[in-house]
């Protein structure tokens, strides 16, 4: 697999040997960042003491998947974010 591009204005991947393949890239919903960012939020003003990479890190070794955050759809994420939430409580 190529080198992916997450620019909404590049839209393609560069693959192994170079080349370059469009591909049609259709924007994410915005309306999707508040509520992932506000449960995030919750979680981490009853742990104040953690800095906000520990508190990213406590909730994906929470999933027991270990994912790569780089890839990891955000409907993925807030499924980690509100296990970590409920063991939390």
């Amino acid at each position: 697999m190529g080198t992916r591009c997450y620019n909404r204005h590049c839209g393609g991947v560069f693959l192994d040997h170079g080349t370059w393949l469009a591909v049609e890239a259709q924007m994410r919903n915005p309306a999707r960042i508040y509520p992932l960012l506000n449960k995030i939020g919750d979680i981490w003003v009853k742990n104040p003491d953690l800095r906000l990479g520990q508190l990213i890190e406590c909730i994906k070794a929470g999933g027991n998947l270990h994912p790569d955050l780089f890839t990891i759809e955000d409907d993925q994420l807030e499924v980690l974010v509100d296990k970590f939430a409920e063991k939390t409580k």
